[in-house]
C-alpha cells in the first residue's frame, strides 16, 4: 500500500466539493502502476476499517451498497473527517445523505488510462459490507477446496433492465451454451490465440435506457472482458427458439472478441439438447413482487428518494392492483 499520508494528499485532488473524481483519476494516472495499486489497497483498507455494525447503524442506510457508498463519502471528505468517524462511529451520521461511489473506480480508471490494459487487481481487503468479518462477528471463510475443478476459461455475466418478463428457459440455456463452448477443444484452441487464459463475457439486455447500446473489449494480462449492451427484442415461445436465441447471443459476444482481438474464424457452436425439455424450459417464472415501473425509472435515474416515499409507492401500487 502507498503511505497513508500520500493517499490523503492525493484525495485532496477531489477539491472543496469532494466530487472532482476525474481530476483525481488524472493525477493518479501520472503515478507508477505500483502507486495506483497501492492507492486501491489503501482505500480498501480504510473502507474496511469503517465496516462495523456501529458505523452501519449510524449510517442509517437500508442497503449494503448504501452503507458502502456512505463510507466512500467519509474517505472522500479527507483525513480529519475519516479519523473522527473511525474513532466515533456516531459521527458517520453526518454523511448519511452523502455518497461517493465513484471513489471505488478511481484506481481502475487511472490504471486503464495509464496502461490501456484491463484492471485485474483484487485488493486483500474486502471493503464490501460485512467484509470485515471480525468486526461483524462472522466466521472466516473456509480455505478453498484443493480438489475442486479449476475455473473455466470462459464465463458469462448477465444482467437485464427490461419492462417485460425474461424467460427462465433462456437463462438456463444461456448457461448451458457457455458451458458447452468452454468444454469444446476447438473453442479452447481458438481462444489460445488471444494470448490471455481467461475470457469474461458480459451481456446486458436493456430497454429502459440504463446504458447505451454498444460493445467494449478490454484486455489485461490474465483475461479479456467483452461487454455488450443491446435491446432484448422479442423472445421466441418455443424451447428450440430460446436455444437459438441463447446460442446466437453467446456467439455474438464471442464474435466481438474475435473482431477486436484479431482472432481466427469462430468454430461451430456446440449443440445443446432441448428435445423433451419443454416443461422445464417453458415453465413460467414464479411470480415475485415487483416495483411499480415509474418507481423503477426514478431509482434508475439516480434520484434520491426517502425510504418512506418508496414504501408509499409500493403500498399504493399494491392497492391499485387489488
Amino acid at each position: 500500500m502507498i503511505d497513508e499520508g500520500e493517499f490523503w494528499r492525493l484525495v485532496k485532488a477531489l477539491g472543496p466539493e469532494r466530487d472532482d473524481f476525474d481530476r483525481l483519476v488524472e493525477r493518479l494516472a501520472r503515478r507508477s502502476e505500483a502507486d495506483i495499486v497501492g492507492f486501491e489497497d489503501r482505500m480498501a483498507h480504510l473502507l474496511w476499517q469503517l465496516d462495523t455494525p456501529a458505523h452501519c447503524e449510524a449510517a442509517g442506510t437500508p442497503s449494503d451498497d448504501g452503507f458502502l457508498y456512505v463510507r466512500c463519502a467519509v474517505v472522500a471528505a479527507g483525513r480529519k473527517a475519516y479519523d473522527r468517524v473511525l474513532r466515533a462511529p456516531a459521527a458517520l451520521a453526518e454523511f448519511e445523505d452523502d455518497e461517493a461511489e465513484s471513489l471505488l473506480s478511481v484506481a481502475e480508471d487511472a490504471y486503464e488510462r495509464k496502461t490501456g490494459l484491463l484492471w485485474e487487481h483484487d485488493s486483500p481487503f474486502d471493503y464490501e459490507t460485512g467484509g470485515n468479518a471480525a468486526a461483524w462477528g462472522a466466521e472466516e471463510e473456509d480455505e478453498p477446496d484443493a480438489d475442486a475443478a479449476p475455473p473455466s476459461w470462459l464465463t458469462l455475466t448477465f444482467g437485464s433492465a427490461m419492462r417485460g418478463e425474461l424467460p427462465q428457459g433462456y437463462l438456463i440455456l444461456q448457461d448451458e451454451v457457455v458451458e458447452a463452448v468452454a468444454a469444446d477443444p476447438a473453442w479452447r484452441l481458438w481462444w489460445a490465440g488471444a494470448g490471455v487464459p481467461e475470457c469474461e463475457l458480459s451481456l446486458l439486455l436493456d430497454d429502459m435506457g440504463t446504458d447505451e447500446p454498444g460493445a467494449t473489449v478490454k484486455k489485461g494480462r490474465v483475461r479479456a472482458r467483452v461487454h455488450v449492451t443491446r435491446e432484448p427484442g422479442v423472445f421466441p415461445p418455443s424451447a428450440a427458439g430460446l436455444l437459438d436465441r441463447a446460442t446466437g447471443d453467446v456467439r455474438d459476444l464471442l464474435g466481438v472478441a474475435r473482431e477486436r482481438l484479431g482472432l481466427g474464424e469462430l468454430p461451430p457452436m456446440p449443440v445443446v439438447p432441448v428435445a423433451g425439455r419443454e416443461d422445464e424450459l417453458l415453465r413460467p417464472a414464479e411470480s415475485e413482487p415487483s416495483l411499480p415501473p415509474e418507481l423503477v425509472e426514478r431509482l434508475i435515474s439516480g434520484e434520491r428518494m426517502d425510504p418512506e416515499e418508496i414504501v408509499a409507492w409500493i403500498v399504493r401500487d399494491g392497492a391499485a392492483e387489488r
